[in-house]
């Protein structure tokens, strides 16, 4: 009877209740998920970054020649250097579609990701496409496609479905891959290099010795290219979103609790004052058990709200990366257990409550109320 009594109690300041239950999962769920996906995301491109070697420096020119990329490969700072053709062509099945076709002659230095085919050898014939490409002209490996640049075209065996890290994020492009000994054009000028620096601390300083030993047009540094700015700066804004949810989240929920505390109060107030007609004291273990009862519903709502919100984050993460064809063996799994910043978030959201419901105790435990 008693255990009846006081969820009685409880139903009637139920409305309250539910909404502080339902905005604090809302926003455990919004942290919980926004961190898993920020967290996952980056760590998943610092990965494919890193494994794949990233260019750090791309240089343009009229002609690099030989000398020139053992010149730069002997430089202070400079890990390795690759030399390549980059030319715009028509897909001869479909002239509408462009074509960034780059000819390399190694590829140490923003490596092939294969999706499906074989790996990139200078000594094979063929020609590797992204998987936008493939999927959009619904080519297969195999097939055999024919580019076209001005008035000459080349035909080639799909050796491999690919990416690279300097093309991560570009929804929509077209590019191939071929060994530099395929060009169709005989003579035609390596007008770019890309650079592995060993210290990129030290770019600056690199840069300045490459202008004083090189004719060079272009230095473009790494954080300055499309794919890795883009990527860098969509991270930068994702953290920065992150903190200003943490920071409203803690905030809605100590006002609702503060809310329902004042709620609580008038409640008990209104109900005492019907049933008394002298001063009396209210009982303070039926508010305690009340208040313990209202404390486990919050907390337990928040750790349900925290592992949806960390699943459902985790995979809208994975979804995103898979969007900008990551491959998979570079995407983090989800990680349900809560980071330092969630933890935090909720650890402050947690002593918002037991400040709050110690202090109804408080009132009713300790406190005389008059009709």
């Amino acid at each position: 009877m008693k255990n009846k009594s006081i969820f009685k109690k409880i139903s009637k300041f139920k409305f309250p209740i539910i909404m502080v239950i339902l905005i604090i999962m809302v926003g455990t769920f919004v942290i919980s998920g926004y961190m898993t996906y920020t967290k996952n995301y980056e760590k998943s491109i610092n990965a494919y970054f890193d494994q794949n070697n990233i260019g750090d420096l791309w240089l343009k020119g009229d002609d690099f020649t030989v000398a020139d990329l053992e010149k730069l490969r002997n430089m202070e700072n400079i890990n390795d250097a690759e030399r390549f053709m980059r030319l715009t062509t028509r897909f001869l099945d479909n002239e509408e579609v462009k074509i960034e076709t780059n000819f390399i002659e190694t590829n140490n230095i923003n490596k092939m990701e294969v999706f499906w085919g074989e790996e990139f050898t200078e000594i094979d014939h063929g020609i590797w496409i992204n998987k936008e490409f493939a999927k959009k002209e619904n080519l297969l490996i195999g097939d055999y496609i024919t580019i076209k640049y001005q008035d000459h075209t080349l035909s080639e065996k799909i050796r491999g479905v690919i990416n690279t890290p300097d093309h991560v994020g570009f929804s929509g492009d077209m590019y191939v891959y071929l060994d530099s000994g395929e060009c169709c054009m005989e003579g035609a000028p390596f007008q770019n290099i890309v650079i592995d620096v060993d210290d990129y601390t030290l770019v600056d300083e690199t840069i300045t010795r490459i202008l004083q030993e090189l004719n060079v047009n272009e230095i473009t540094k790494r954080e300055d290219t499309e794919a890795y700015g883009s990527v860098k700066a969509e991270i930068e804004r994702m953290n920065n979103e992150l903190q200003i949810v943490i920071i409203a989240t803690i905030v809605a929920a100590v006002l609702m609790l503060l809310i329902i505390e004042a709620y609580v109060i008038i409640t008990f107030r209104k109900e005492y004052a019907k049933k008394l007609d002298v001063i009396k004291k209210a009982p303070k273990k039926e508010v305690k058990l009340i208040a313990d009862i209202l404390f486990g519903t919050v907390c337990f709502a928040i750790l349900i709200a925290n592992i949806l919100g960390t699943i459902c984050g985790g995979n809208y993460a994975i979804d995103r990366l898979k969007e900008k064809f990551v491959p998979d063996t570079f995407i983090s799994p989800v990680e349900v257990l809560p980071s330092t910043e969630i933890i935090l978030a909720i650890a402050i959201i947690i002593m918002a409550g037991i400040v709050s419901m110690q202090f109804i105790e408080t009132k009713f435990g300790k406190k005389k109320w008059r009709k």
